[in-house]
């Protein structure tokens, strides 16, 4: 019997791949604007993006070393130009997958718990999960600092032991074979994988079950439940 239900963040309750390609995009538009000697938007983004690469994507001077791959002096108003137009984006486009939240509210009206087990940044976490209005929803929100540990294993063992459940009456929904369907599959809890982002066509590990809509987890529930 299922008691609990418990969702990853990125890429699961949020295109977070589409809109981190979108506020980059428009920095390096707003940069131009103001003085960064690009030939192109795509250029400077593709710089930006060997930047990322090489110095992790939680370096907080990606700007000021894109400006200094341009040998420009990292201008104050050139950076401020872009993170204004980064966060633009994050204000205005950042909002749930379509069908997540009314599924969400679907299973706890059910009476299922609920719970985020996700791995990051913990302050760029919940602000994407304040952001998407997504706190009040869930029993139990739970983040692993991604700096001290990269795989979810412990963090999916506590949150079983908050929603006071055993590992095969929970659900893991995620994106990524192996932060998420691997960690789920060595705890014994119930893996779903959401096809969605840069996994989708991986199959190495194998998930129990795999959705293409996380509204489709309530017709797999309800299959388990005649089982």
């Amino acid at each position: 019997m299922i008691k609990a239900i418990i969702f990853d963040l990125d890429n699961t309750l949020f295109d977070t791949k589409k809109l981190v390609k979108r506020e980059r995009l428009e920095a390096c538009e707003a940069m131009i604007k103001v003085g960064l000697p690009a030939k192109s938007i795509k250029e400077a983004y593709n710089n930006l993006l060997k930047i990322i690469k090489k110095y992790g994507s939680n370096n907080p001077n990606h700007l000021d070393k894109l400006c200094s791959f341009y040998k420009i002096k990292p201008y104050p108003k050139i950076i401020a130009s872009g993170i204004v137009a980064y966060h633009n984006v994050k204000i205005g486009e950042i909002h749930p997958i379509k069908d997540a939240i009314p599924t969400i509210i679907k299973l706890i009206k059910r009476g299922y718990k609920t719970g985020i087990v996700t791995r990051g940044i913990p302050i760029k976490q919940w602000e994407k999960i304040i952001r998407l209005g997504l706190i009040d929803l869930f029993d139990v929100i739970l983040i692993q600092d991604e700096r001290i540990v990269k795989t979810k294993e412990k963090i999916l063992e506590q949150a079983i032991k908050k929603l006071k459940c055993n590992p095969k009456e929970a659900i893991y929904v995620g994106d990524n074979p192996y932060e998420d369907v691997l960690s789920a599959n060595k705890k014994g809890i119930i893996s779903i994988q959401y096809e969605n982002g840069p996994y989708k066509r991986l199959s190495l590990i194998r998930p129990k079950y795999k959705i293409k809509n996380i509204s489709e987890l309530i017709e797999i529930i309800n299959k388990m439940k005649k089982k």
